[in-house]
């Protein structure tokens, strides 16, 4: 078994893959590892965050934007990645929530995402737990889905 299941068939909804962080720092590490991967924000009309005390919409600007969430100066936000590089492989566009304890991963299912494309998805997974994330899948795949992404991650079940 493997877990191509979770993205071979093109349903129409966009699965979600919440990361925990017990840190404000590992949240930024670990939103920063996807620019180390080459990500570039793909979002059709860029991506934007609201800033709290200024009460304005400012654009997008990278990595460090999380740390604005984290430290409460500006409101969650969503932005759609492209160009992310793993293991030589360039994953399909991932949408990825920033919010102030967890990054939410989210994906469109399909063709795009061939079993290498998976493995290498999975290995970005296991990099975002070593920086201190803690991987669930059980809001979306449920328990059983947890289970099977837990015994690839090495994370038991």
């Amino acid at each position: 078994m493997d877990l191509s299941r979770y993205f071979e068939n093109d349903d129409g909804s966009l699965p979600e893959i919440e990361i925990e962080f017990s840190s404000a720092e590992s949240l930024q590490r670990a939103f920063s590892y996807f620019f180390d991967l080459g990500a570039e924000n793909i979002a059709v009309n860029g991506s934007y965050l609201w800033l709290r005390k200024e009460r304005r919409e400012e654009p997008f600007s990278g990595a460090g934007d999380a740390a604005l969430v984290t430290d409460g100066e500006a409101e969650s936000f969503h932005v759609v990645l492209g160009s992310i590089n793993v293991d030589s492989h360039e994953l399909p566009a991932l949408g990825v929530f920033v919010d102030p304890t967890s990054l939410v991963i989210d994906y469109r299912m399909g063709q795009d995402w061939s079993r290498v494309k998976v493995g290498a998805f999975v290995n970005l997974l296991k990099s975002l737990t070593a920086l201190g994330g803690n991987v669930s899948v059980a809001r979306w795949w449920g328990v059983n889905g947890q289970k099977d992404f837990s015994r690839y991650l090495g994370s038991g079940a």
